[in-house]
This record gives C-alpha cells, sequence and structure tokens, in this order.
C-alpha cells in the first residue's frame, strides 16, 4: 500500500497509540487518514483481549 485510498496521498508508517496501545500504521500525509494491517489489528485484539 503505497498511496491513501481516499485522497490518493502518499502513505507513511508510523506508530500510533490507540487505548493505550502502540501499534504501527499507514498514514495518509494529505488527509491524515490511517490504515492498519491484519497483523497490528490482531496484535491490538490480543493486547485488548478482544480475541
Amino acid at each position: 500500500m503505497k498511496t491513501c485510498y481516499k485522497c490518493e496521498g502518499k502513505l507513511k508508517e508510523v506508530k500510533v497509540t490507540k487505548e493505550g496501545i502502540r501499534v504501527s500504521c499507514f498514514k495518509c500525509t494529505n488527509c491524515r487518514k490511517e490504515y492498519f494491517t491484519s497483523r497490528e489489528l490482531i496484535k491490538f485484539d490480543v493486547l485488548t483481549e478482544r480475541r
């Protein structure tokens, strides 16, 4: 994934904190939309005990 689906801006890999958990995501440099990989979503679910 190299471009944003919403605005077609460039994506940059960053670390963000969601509900106290640090996860990696791709963030659009233009509209700031965040995209998470399935691996990071599973990691988040396990650490928040949703899985």
